[in-house]
């Protein structure tokens, strides 16, 4: 999982799942075990914020939200139970912004062109 996430460095994301670390505290910023400490060191070095705030499952937040900017996620809502399951139903709204992608096409304009350089007769 951590070479997923270097490899997202730099680049627009949104990364959601079951990352199953119950023993990442997300508000310290620490964990007790290494390899949670690893995932939570690679999540750091590639800027990403985790949005998620509640527990998601029993007492643990396991199911996370991450993305690139901070504020492209206001708010993760931790919704009832999904069927008999003991894990919690996740809702966010994303604002994402795009560049629209125009596509120009250069037309010339012979009839204004003949008319500046003077010849009215050609046209």
């Amino acid at each position: 999982m951590n070479e997923l996430i270097e490899e997202l460095q730099g680049k627009h994301v949104m990364l959601m799942g079951d990352f199953n670390y119950p023993d990442i505290n997300w508000s310290s910023l620490h964990s007790q075990s290494r390899n949670g400490q690893s995932f939570l060191d690679s999540v750091e070095d590639c800027f990403l914020t985790q949005h998620v705030q509640d527990s998601t499952r029993s007492d643990s937040m396991l199911d996370l939200v991450f993305t690139d900017e901070p504020d492209m996620i206001d708010k993760v809502e931790v919704m009832g139970k999904l069927g008999k399951s003991d894990y919690n139903v996740l809702f966010w709204t994303a604002e994402v912004k795009v560049n629209s992608l125009t596509d120009s096409k250069r037309i010339r304009d012979y009839k204004k062109e003949i008319l500046k350089q003077g010849g009215e007769n050609c046209v």
